[in-house]
């Protein structure tokens, strides 16, 4: 049967597919186009999934099919759902779905900033020079908008607040990267640390036959959480005295660069993931202390357990170790 991916089309599809009582009714991601018939079948009660494209075209080599039609696709889903059994997925509540769309729009105004800010190195007519700037103005205003909406969505519930705030304890995260981390890895804290050092792309697969071992290498998860990962881990390696130290670690023991980044990462998100777990903030292992503003205008100055202490002006945390600077306006 074939149906239009419209209401009209979705209503005939659930009125043909109802009387069948399927187990699962299993589906490929197609960029947000499998939307409308994933929440339709969910308000009928009806079990489905998504399944990664990736997935059935590897299956698809694995049982020889050559040809590629709507048909044959269909029939390789089908197979793949009743080999495998993929377990039928919750619906999602509509502020994560607004949440992820907001992290991705923002990334994909981004990357425009940039062409436009590249081409207006490159340009030489003053004409285009122009059109180019008020383009870039007009994105900036843009980003600094779904930046708001995304931080006002965030901050109005207490549960994101409160990982946003953990996360933000970090030197290396800032409050707008501890937001996308929260939006695009709302596992942090729910699985273990080789599970979301995999999520974000960072772990690395081993390449290994009988005594022939090649190289390791990181591949697939999520582009958009690893590319916000990166981005802190730059940070990181300046401002955070742990990493800073792992990293030169590594680069003397004669690791590439990218291989020590990648390294850095991984390191980073574990770290994250336990912070998040323990509902514990950042507390370097070293003697130095690390002051961090707070958004209530008070100061938490981190210290290591061996040299906590009590002093003038400061209240003394037992739980997590921190000296609370009290009375301080922070100008906003």
């Amino acid at each position: 049967m074939r149906f239009d991916n419209n209401s009209k089309g979705i209503k005939k599809f659930i009125k043909y597919i109802t009387p069948l009582n399927p187990t699962l009714v299993a589906m490929e991601y197609t960029g947000g186009l499998e939307r409308n018939v994933f929440f339709a079948l969910q308000d009928n009660n009806i079990p489905c999934c998504c399944i990664k494209p990736t997935n059935i075209k590897n299956f698809s080599k694995t049982i020889d099919a050559k040809a590629k039609t709507d048909l044959i696709s269909a029939k390789l889903i089908a197979h793949y759902a009743f080999l495998y059994k993929p377990a039928p997925q919750p619906k999602p509540d509509e502020r994560s779905i607004i949440l992820k769309d907001l992290a991705s729009r923002l990334q994909s105004l981004t990357d425009f900033l940039i062409s436009e800010k590249n081409r207006l190195s490159a340009s030489t007519f003053a004409k285009i020079k122009s059109q180019i700037n008020k383009s870039i103005k007009v994105i900036e205003k843009l980003i600094e908008d779904n930046k708001k909406q995304l931080r006002n969505l965030i901050y109005s519930n207490p549960e994101l607040k409160a990982k946003v705030d953990l996360l933000d304890t970090m030197p290396g995260v800032g409050e707008h990267s501890a937001m996308m981390l929260v939006v695009l890895l709302p596992e942090l804290g729910k699985i273990s640390s080789k599970q979301i050092a995999s999520l974000c792309g960072v772990a690395p697969f081993v390449n290994q036959s009988g005594k022939a071992a090649g190289k390791a290498s990181i591949r697939g998860g999520r582009d958009k959480a690893r590319r916000v990962l990166f981005m802190i881990t730059l940070s990181a390696i300046v401002h955070n005295p742990i990493i800073k130290k792992y990293y030169n670690h590594l680069i003397k023991k004669g690791k590439p660069a990218k291989v020590a980044l990648v390294a850095c990462m991984r390191k980073i998100i574990r770290t994250l993931n336990a912070m998040i777990r323990d509902n514990k903030p950042f507390i370097p292992d070293y003697y130095e202390t690390y002051v961090r503003e707070q958004n209530n205008g008070s100061k938490i100055i981190l210290t290591k357990n061996s040299e906590a202490r009590q002093e003038a002006g400061y209240s003394v945390s037992s739980e997590d170790n921190s000296f609370r600077e009290t009375g301080i306006k922070i100008p906003t």
